[in-house]
């Protein structure tokens, strides 16, 4: 059994000349523009297109994109997380007529290979794999939250892991979404992986699933704390009993003998380059520019202007919505006040202020006291937010934030243990990551099942 990485956390595992697809992003940016390879990579889709079966992980876009999926056959075999909609969606949507959703525990047979899907501990359907066959057998943890199910999973499998493709980068996305300084280093979730690896014990542990950098540049300085070398230098220490290996896109990993063999040429040049470049250094002290609006998808000014008015006008019915009521009611005890400062692509800019604690929550245009939440957001990614242009990621690393919510209690204060910045937008913009998925299915001209359907027959998929 051999695995080979495309970029990013793609991923072919093969055996006996059958080859399955697992998350394959083919193409950059994705994320909605959010995301570029690092390092550099070019894949050729009709690569991904001769693969016999495909899994996919979860319905974060970086694992799952519609622009992906096109250049696949219609009837290779998919497996997903049971109750993901979004991919549910899209699958039947493109014609794919073999999907099946699993659950995690259960087994499949794919091919010659066994896969075991493996559970996360997160709030939304995501799931590892473990493949196994002739006697090798090999874990991908994708971006999975290990626990003791995922762990117990494995080891009623496998006496001894031969390999594992492992998360551990500890990004620090949320702190930047909560505050563009971002945190400081992530000691408690970094200890976790290496923990991980630990107790999976397998004989090879390979960094992986992080194979990108924001495209917002000045981001990246303060967004990825660790390298794959300063990981694999780590886990040497904290368990030496598994061997690290790197692996780059373009190489590939025999699970039997743990050998490393380049299968793109100069694939190692370019992980090397790209380790040698200053993007690679965590430097969280660094500046960031003030916030502008680059109005990417090329708007109006005036439409803007336009739609940025109407949605200020309705926005507070999602606020007052039975499905927000929880959230409202909590920001209302801590007599919240919301700080918005919309900026436009011609340096204007407007600020609107929304107080919790008033009975009927609505944008005022005056400070009832100090804001807690301050968010300045350009008017392009609302607008985008509202017509699929972007998904709810995308938008999240378009702007800043900061917040000082907290808790009295008696004897201290504690950092307030409510909903901040994420969950208000997207709640305020009920859909966005919906509307995005149909935005993207209309661009490959799949906007209606019945398109689905003839295309498929055209393209003989």
């Amino acid at each position: 059994m051999e695995v080979f990485r495309l970029a990013h956390a793609g991923i072919v595992v093969s055996a006996d000349g059958f080859r399955c697809l697992m998350d394959p992003i083919l193409a950059e940016p994705f994320e909605a523009g959010a995301n570029v390879f690092e390092p550099p990579a070019i894949i050729d889709p009709a690569f991904a297109a001769r693969c016999d079966a495909l899994i996919l992980s979860h319905a974060h876009g970086d694992h799952f994109s519609v622009a992906s999926l096109v250049h696949l056959p219609r009837g290779m075999p998919v497996f997903y997380p049971a109750g993901d909609d979004l991919i549910a969606t899209a699958l039947a949507r493109l014609g794919f007529a073999g999907a099946t959703p699993v659950t995690p525990g259960e087994s499949r047979r794919v091919g010659p290979l066994t896969c075991t899907f493996t559970r996360s501990e997160v709030p939304f359907p995501e799931m590892g794999v473990l493949f196994e066959h002739d006697g090798q057998s090999l874990w991908n943890c994708v971006d999975s939250i290990l626990g003791d199910a995922a762990f117990a999973t494995v080891a009623r499998r496998t006496k001894r892991l031969d390999a594992m493709l492992v998360a551990y980068q500890t990004l620090v996305e949320e702190p930047l979404w909560r505050d563009a300084l971002g945190s400081g280093f992530p000691y408690d979730e970094y200890r976790n992986s290496l923990a991980a690896v630990r107790r999976a014990a397998p004989r090879c542990a390979m960094p992986s699933a992080c194979g990108y950098r924001y495209a917002d540049a000045a981001l990246n300085a303060r967004g990825f704390p660790v390298t794959e070398d300063e990981f694999l230098a780590d886990l040497a220490v904290f368990a030496p009993e598994v061997s690290g290996v790197r692996l780059p896109p373009g190489t590939a990993l025999d699970c039997g003998a743990l050998t490393v063999c380049e299968v793109v040429p100069g694939a190692l040049a370019r992980a090397q380059a790209a380790d040698q470049a200053d993007r690679r250094e965590w430097a969280p002290e660094r500046g960031i520019e003030a916030l502008r609006d680059h109005n990417p998808h090329g708007y109006p000014a005036a439409a803007l202007r336009g739609i940025v008015g109407a949605w200020l006008d309705t926005a507070c019915d999602a606020a007052a919505s039975a499905a927000a009521a929880d959230w409202r009611a909590r920001l209302a005890a801590a007599r919240a006040v919301w700080r918005l400062e919309i900026v436009y692509p011609d340096g204007g800019s407007e600020i609107r202020w929304m107080d919790f604690a008033a009975p009927h929550p609505r944008w005022i245009s005056a400070a009832p006291r100090p804001p807690q939440i301050r968010t300045a957001i350009p008017a392009s990614t609302i607008a985008g937010l509202l017509d699929g242009a972007s998904n709810a990621y995308q938008a999240l690393f378009t702007r800043r934030v900061a917040i000082t919510l907290r808790t009295l209690e008696e004897g201290g204060m504690t950092a307030w243990g409510g909903l901040g910045d994420e969950p208000i937008a997207r709640l305020l913009f009920p859909g966005a990551d919906r509307r995005h998925l149909e935005r993207e299915l209309a661009r490959f001209g799949y906007g209606r099942p019945s398109q689905a359907l003839s295309r498929s027959r055209a393209l003989g998929r």
